[in-house]
């Protein structure tokens, strides 16, 4: 599930720009990543996934900004 919503993520943010949705990710995963702190594969995976869920916010920004 939480390569889909990243692939999700990645979808809104080439289609629309939208970094609000991303930040809601950014926000989701890593409440995962603490909350599942004793399943080292699901958080460390819900980390990578905010990592990666926040460098497409900030092209988010950055890319709207250049319009």
């Amino acid at each position: 599930m939480i390569v889909i919503a990243t692939v999700l993520g990645v979808l809104i943010t080439v289609t629309r720009r939208d970094s609000g949705y991303v930040f809601v990710l950014v926000w989701s995963f890593a409440g995962i990543s603490l909350k599942q702190a004793d399943v080292p594969l699901v958080a460390n995976a819900a980390w990578v996934a905010t990592l990666f869920a926040l460098g497409l916010a900030i092209y988010s920004i950055i890319a709207r900004r250049r319009k």
